[in-house]
């Protein structure tokens, strides 16, 4: 059920929250213009590229994700299932499944990540005739960052993206288990 239920749901959430995850980029990229806040890049990206210009990164977003969260459930299960034979508190037990699951699955998805965030950040040009059909897609985008930079470069932020994710997957599932204990329920 993880393996499915989990990557649903991450799915449906990063389809979501796509537009605003593409404005945060540009905005985080350095060559946002002053002045022009979240409802105005979604307006001016919108009528740069499109309805489908908001949506761009998705692809590898998902890519990213789905895997991501495939992994991460998996890997936490079998974790919380071993690591509770040990006779371990529940609490270390939740927190050290979800770094060690979180710390695996970062690390294999990070090229993704990379591709992503350079299709976010093409997305946004000073160019208005650039529309979102113009822009390479995400193997197009793997494959010239091989090219350009070397097959390194899609690491590019590896060890920050672990020493992020790692905690904030051990904080969350166990402050989830943690609330359905104190809830007395595991139906939650």
């Amino acid at each position: 059920a993880p393996l499915v239920s989990g990557p649903t749901a991450r799915a449906v959430a990063a389809a979501a929250v796509s537009p605003l995850e593409l404005i945060r980029t540009q905005m985080q990229s350095g060559s946002w213009e002053s002045g022009v806040g979240v409802v105005g890049g979604l307006l001016r990206t919108r009528a740069r590229g499109g309805l489908l210009g908001l949506y761009a990164g998705l692809g590898p977003t998902l890519f990213r994700d789905i895997p991501f969260s495939g992994l991460y459930w998996t890997l936490f299960e079998a974790g919380k299932k071993r690591l509770g034979e040990e006779n371990l508190p529940p609490f270390a037990v939740s927190f050290t499944a979800g770094a060690g699951a979180g710390m695996v699955a970062a690390a294999v998805t990070t090229p993704f990540d990379v591709v992503k965030t350079r299709m976010q950040i093409a997305a946004y040009s000073h160019d208005p005739s650039r529309s979102a059909s113009k822009l390479p897609g995400p193997i197009a985008t793997w494959r010239h960052i091989v090219r350009a930079d070397g097959p390194w470069a899609l690491t590019a932020g590896l060890g920050a993206r672990i020493v992020k994710v790692a905690p904030a997957c051990a904080i969350m599932i166990s402050a989830y288990d943690a609330g359905k204990r104190f809830f007395g329920t595991s139906d939650i």
